[in-house]
C-alpha cells in the first residue's frame, strides 16, 4: 500500500462533507483518537473495497458523525455497548423503590 492510497477520496466523486469543510485526514475515532489509516481493520476493508481506509469509513461506518469526522472503531464500539449493557442491568434507585413497594 502506498502513501497515495491513504488519501484517495471516496469513490463516485462524492465529497467528504458535501463541501470542502471536512478534510479526510480529520476522520478519527472518538474514544481512542486513532485514524482509520492506522487501524488494520479499516486498511483491510479499504483494500477489499478498492478504496482508502478513510473512504471506507466515510462510505460504510455507521457510527460516523459527518459534521465532526468522529466515529467509533470496532473495539471502542464494543466497549461502549458493554458499558451500556452493564449499566442497564442495574436498575436505578428510584426504580428499585417502585419495584418493591406494594
Amino acid at each position: 500500500m502506498t502513501k497515495t492510497d491513504d488519501v484517495m477520496p471516496p469513490p463516485f466523486g462524492l465529497g467528504w462533507s458535501g463541501g470542502p469543510d471536512l478534510d479526510p485526514a480529520k476522520l478519527i475515532c472518538r474514544a481512542c483518537r486513532t485514524h482509520p489509516r492506522d487501524m488494520e481493520e479499516y486498511r483491510q476493508m479499504g483494500r477489499e473495497n478498492q478504496m482508502s481506509p478513510e473512504g471506507f469509513v466515510w462510505m460504510y461506518e455507521g457510527t460516523l458523525d459527518r459534521t465532526t469526522g468522529e466515529f467509533l472503531c470496532t473495539p471502542c464500539y464494543d466497549a461502549y455497548i458493554q458499558a451500556k449493557a452493564s449499566a442497564a442491568s442495574f436498575p436505578r434507585r428510584a426504580q428499585r423503590r417502585r419495584m418493591w413497594r406494594p
